[in-house]
């Protein structure tokens, strides 16, 4: 699942535009080893190369005022290449844990360690969306609604919003939006959700793969 960016950007109405938060898994990343925490891995060359063409594409449409992280190195990077590709002022890179280590699904880091060693990332998330009850992680709908919460009053103070995550964190996220059930495609590195919110206090999502978007307007 790619989010072919300028194909959603080329939809959004700006003239009424309060607010954009463009939430986006990491750039690829190196190999996570059996039995290794992953909490050290960084994106890989071409990772750090897509990064940058990726900020490039954005700064067609806007440069990003504020620029959210996951405390993880491997979204740490790939935030600092957006913007170098999006802006010639080298932005602070605000790191928090709403976007990973843990993020607000896991209650108990240990425990969901564990569960996401054993299931494995795509097995265990399949599942969590699914209504599965996963040991060591948060009721789905009520950390569905904290995350949500939490972005959108972020993104209230700056017209332009980039959040780097992972996949575990936003494809639940997507699922609670659009309820897109990803037993087609995954979300591949880079790719995610827009969200856009309106002066007339309307909110719209956006998600795509390839050319078709998956879009959904609330007021």
């Amino acid at each position: 699942m790619i989010l072919n960016l300028s194909e959603t950007l080329s939809k959004i109405n700006f003239t009424k535009l309060e607010n954009i938060s463009i939430l986006l898994r990491h750039a690829e990343r190196t190999d996570i080893k059996d039995g290794d925490t992953g909490l050290l891995v960084d994106i890989t060359e071409q990772g750090i190369v897509k990064s940058i063409e990726l900020g490039n594409e954005i700064s067609k449409y806007f440069e990003i005022n504020k620029i959210y992280s996951s405390p993880l190195l491997r979204c740490i990077n790939t935030a600092i290449n957006i913007n170098k590709g999006n802006s010639k002022e080298q932005k602070e890179i605000i790191k928090t844990t709403i976007l990973g280590e843990p993020g607000l699904y896991v209650n108990d880091r240990y425990i969901a360690g564990l569960e996401f060693k054993k299931r494995g990332t795509y097995n265990l998330v399949r599942d969590y969306i699914n209504g599965a009850v996963i040991l060591g992680m948060n009721n789905l709908n009520d950390a569905n609604k904290s995350f949500y919460n939490k972005i959108f009053q972020l993104s209230q103070n700056n017209k332009y919003n980039l959040f780097v995550s992972h996949d575990a964190i936003i494809i639940p996220l997507i699922k609670y939006l659009l309820n897109y059930d990803f037993n087609e495609y995954w979300l591949n590195y880079l790719s995610g959700i827009v969200i856009c919110g309106y002066r007339n206090e309307t909110i719209n999502y956006f998600f795509n793969w390839g050319k078709d978007v998956y879009s959904r307007i609330f007021k």
